[in-house]
């Protein structure tokens, strides 16, 4: 099972809450996808956002946490101005633990540019281990019609003192009505938990349907400096239904190109591909 932090989570559900943000990949929490999207603009009242997901299964880099099993997660998150708070629950692991996360950020803009820094307490009950600090921020501008870039990172401290960080690099470009393509470089340096420095490249695209569907597409490679650790590439396909302005339902088929043999070496006991099926619950309150 991969240790795997709630900001994955809450990268991976804003494409879907966010209007601002272009989304993607359809894929509303897997690992963050091929670029984050931008910051939205501070809100001139107190809002409040709850966002809520159950899924069948929880894949991060094309690998299950969960054993396949259930995953669950809910979110609130309340802001004002170019500041905000948020509080969220999540399960964690094939156990599975349940997890807590405490969040304090700010979203300020400059011109074009939007940013967004947060500072995430994660709190895994029944395994303190694995509980830590996740400092991260990106910031997003418009470079050409339709097209925005990224750049961010994320720092990782953990209690039992096994940092780690990574860079990276985005853009993504959005046809309304016909494309949404994005795609993401990411330097991950050698630490205690990852086995090498990795170097990840990734793309999406998703094409909206009539009556709220959409089909969408990612798929990653990551190239690991140690020849020892085997590269590999991770991939999902599949569709979405927006029911309502508050639910979208996403099934989807998640994969790698791992063997049997090469799956321990990525501290995972399970590298099998399987559809996840999953129901996304979302609504904004304005004050």
């Amino acid at each position: 099972m991969r240790n795997r932090p709630i900001l994955a989570a809450v990268c991976g559900l804003i494409p879907l809450v966010l209007a601002s943000g272009p989304a993607v990949s359809a894929d509303p929490y897997a690992e963050p996808g091929p670029f984050d999207a931008p910051a939205p603009l501070p809100p001139d009242r107190p809002t409040v956002k709850a966002v809520a997901a159950i899924a069948s299964d929880d894949y991060r880099e094309g690998i299950s946490t969960t054993d396949h099993g259930l995953y669950a997660f809910g979110r609130v998150e309340a802001a004002y101005g170019a500041f905000y708070g948020a509080l969220a629950t999540f399960t964690e692991g094939d156990d599975p633990d349940m997890g807590v996360a405490l969040t304090a950020g700010a979203r300020p803009t400059l011109g074009q540019v939007a940013f967004d820094v947060s500072l995430t307490r994660e709190q895994i009950f029944g395994n303190p281990d694995a509980s830590d600090f996740v400092l991260h921020g990106h910031a997003s501008a418009p470079v050409a019609e339709n097209v925005t870039a990224t750049g961010g990172s994320t720092y990782t401290l953990a209690d039992e003192g096994r940092d780690t960080w990574d860079l990276y690099a985005a853009a993504a470009m959005s046809i309304p009505e016909a494309v949404n393509l994005g795609g993401k470089v990411t330097y991950q340096p050698y630490s205690d938990v990852s086995p090498d420095a990795a170097i990840k490249v990734g793309g999406s695209i998703e094409v909206p349907l009539p009556k709220g569907f959409s089909v969408s597409s990612g798929l990653t490679y990551a190239h690991y400096v140690d020849d020892d650790v085997p590269n590999y590439a991770w991939y999902d396909i599949g569709a979405s239904w927006k029911a309502t302005e508050w639910a979208t339902v996403d099934l989807r088929w998640h994969g790698n190109t791992l063997s049997a043999g090469d799956c321990a070496a990525h501290a995972a006991t399970d590298c099998d591909g399987r559809i996840v099926g999953k129901l996304i619950l979302n609504q904004e309150f304005g004050m």
